[in-house]
């Protein structure tokens, strides 16, 4: 015959265990059970005065910044800025040469001097763009990738 009592659904086993398992949880102290310090920093955060750009020895660093940004504010804008006496070529192509079934380079028109206006026409052009990013390269090169979607045709555009 098993000795064994319950009080509700617990053996004496289950209640007795119970209650060996009391002091332990006591002697934990509240700060213990809490996060972490909060003020604990992640080690390469010693490293964060020189996060930003221009703030170590890479100089240009710092101007290639500004004229990323530069750029993409003119391409949300719609406007690029620009000196008035600056000399160039409309950015928009006057044709597409097909090259593939999906694949068509630009053709420039050289007698189209007008850079502003080309500007604002080439963006016009583009459809709902999804994604646009400049890269300022060596030697004063400028690469851009356009993502966009013109007359339910996804379209990636690279320069």
């Amino acid at each position: 015959m098993k000795r064994s009592w319950t009080i509700g659904t617990y053996t004496r086993r289950d209640f007795l265990s119970l209650f060996a398992v009391l002091p332990a949880l006591t002697c934990i102290s509240r700060v213990r059970l809490q996060a972490a310090d909060a003020t604990r920093l992640a080690p390469y955060l010693d490293l964060q005065p020189f996060i930003e750009p221009g703030a170590d020895e890479f100089r240009g660093e710092k101007l290639a910044f500004d004229q990323q940004r530069a750029l993409s504010e003119a391409f949300l804008s719609k406007r690029l800025p620009i000196a008035s006496g600056a000399a160039g070529f409309s950015p928009c192509p006057a044709t597409y040469k097909a090259l593939a079934a999906d694949l068509a380079e630009a053709v420039f028109d050289r007698a189209d001097r007008d850079v502003a206006a080309g500007w604002g026409k080439w963006i016009d052009s583009l459809g709902a763009v999804r994604r646009c990013q400049f890269f300022l390269l060596p030697d004063e090169t400028v690469r851009y990738e356009v993502a966009s979607q013109r007359l339910e045709v996804l379209e990636y555009r690279v320069g």
